[in-house]
């Protein structure tokens, strides 16, 4: 993410499991935000840690973390 004066800020997160797609899904459906923070939060490995604190440079992860949590479809056929 970017701040105000330009300023580069990078952050590192792991891939979440099942149980962490499942809260942020869940929570998602009432309060994507609070859904993105529980989900930063429980992945967060390092980084700089204005990204956890700053709003705005918040708001700018969140479209991230959608991407990172993918849905894939797969079909069950019985043979």
């Amino acid at each position: 993410s970017t701040g105000e004066n330009g300023e580069s800020y990078v952050g590192f997160i792991r891939k979440p499991n099942l149980d962490e797609i499942g809260a942020f899904v869940s929570l998602g459906q009432n309060n994507p935000v609070q859904a993105a923070k529980v989900l930063l939060n429980s992945t967060w490995l390092e980084g700089d840690e204005i990204l956890l604190q700053e709003e705005e440079l918040f708001l700018g992860i969140m479209s991230v973390l959608d991407s990172i949590v993918k849905v894939r479809i797969a079909k069950v056929v019985k043979i």
